[in-house]
């Protein structure tokens, strides 16, 4: 297992998309505590495949070919699309995508927009530091119709929402 684990760590990114930008808990958990911000964009459905929110550990299901212990075909997939129950709050949709293909800068590995990942919007953090014309001006230029704006916590709701005076 150990083995596969690297191999696909190796072969394939992920790029996993929530279909609800309001939580607080995401923000806290992935936008560095509201302080960044998050892209919105549209996705293909048939390019995204919602994960799977399951209470129970999928059995591994292994085959020997050509003298090699493998995984079954089609438990890659089921691997990289389930998470346990208790992250279902997250709504997560993700596309599996091969690393060879991609821009790479160190570490981390980039995959442009296009067709399937359209963006639409950015939305800052409650507490992002940023002016909200400085990331307009450097978004114009790439995406003209892509709105920028920023999010507050809301007042009666554990939600994080437009912040209406930022829209224009």
């Amino acid at each position: 297992m150990r083995s596969f684990k690297e191999t696909m760590h190796r072969r394939f990114g992920l790029l996993c998309f929530s279909e609800y930008w309001r939580s607080p808990l995401m923000w806290s958990h992935y936008v560095d505590r509201h302080r960044g911000m998050c892209l919105g964009v549209d996705v293909s459905e048939e390019f995204a495949h919602p994960v799977i929110y399951d209470p129970t550990r999928l059995p591994l299901k292994l085959i020997e070919e050509g003298g090699k212990i493998q995984v079954e075909p089609g438990m890659a997939e089921k691997l990289l699309t389930t998470k346990f129950q208790q992250w279902n709050y997250e709504r997560e949709r993700r596309i599996v995508l091969p690393l060879e293909e991609k821009d790479r800068e160190g570490e981390h590995y980039f995959q442009e927009f296009d067709e399937n990942i359209v963006l639409g919007e950015v939305i800052l953090g409650p507490r992002c530091e940023e002016p909200i014309e400085k990331v307009r001006a450097l978004v114009e230029p790439f995406a003209p119709n892509v709105r920028v704006s920023k999010a507050r916590l809301a007042f009666q709701s554990y939600e994080v929402v437009p912040d209406k005076r930022s829209l224009k």
